[in-house]
């Protein structure tokens, strides 16, 4: 069972070319930094927005030893994806709406916390936080993705 930052990696350890097109598209406040995979997944993602890399075991390489090591205990990882051409952006899209869901559940989980939290009397309050909500739905209804070259 791997994470969603692990299956990204694995990804793009198989399809290097989508290295620097998923950089740019993956707002990096989107990665769970929690586990290895994601501290990995922050520090190439960073070194493609710094490094200017083309491809992604050339940021690799410029990573510490620790990142290097997480970086070949994935590599070993079994990959669940298929290689067949026209399943490739298929599936790194699958993977750019997977992060853009978690991060709008985890706002609106956010908000829904502060609603809850807010007495019933504070009608401007409750409003107010209401108003944010419907805003970022709208805000956040189509995902990023990635269009074929």
């Amino acid at each position: 069972m791997t994470t969603l930052e692990e299956d990204l990696i694995l990804f793009l350890l198989r399809h290097d070319s989508y290295f620097v097109p998923i950089a740019q598209s993956l707002p990096l406040e989107w990665i769970d930094q929690s586990g290895r995979g994601g501290q990995l997944l922050m520090a190439l993602l960073n070194e493609a927005a710094h490094g200017h890399f083309a491809g992604l075991r050339e940021a690799i390489s410029a990573l510490d030893d620790e990142m290097r090591t997480e970086a070949a205990r994935l590599s070993a990882e079994s990959y669940a994806g298929r290689d067949d051409e026209k399943d490739i952006l298929p599936r790194a899209n699958t993977i750019l709406k997977s992060f853009h869901g978690r991060h709008v559940q985890a706002l609106m989980r956010s908000l829904d916390a502060r609603i809850a939290a807010t007495s019933r009397d504070d009608v401007a309050t409750l409003n107010r936080l209401q108003s944010e909500k419907i805003a970022l739905r709208k805000s956040h209804a189509t995902p990023p993705t990635l269009t074929a070259a």
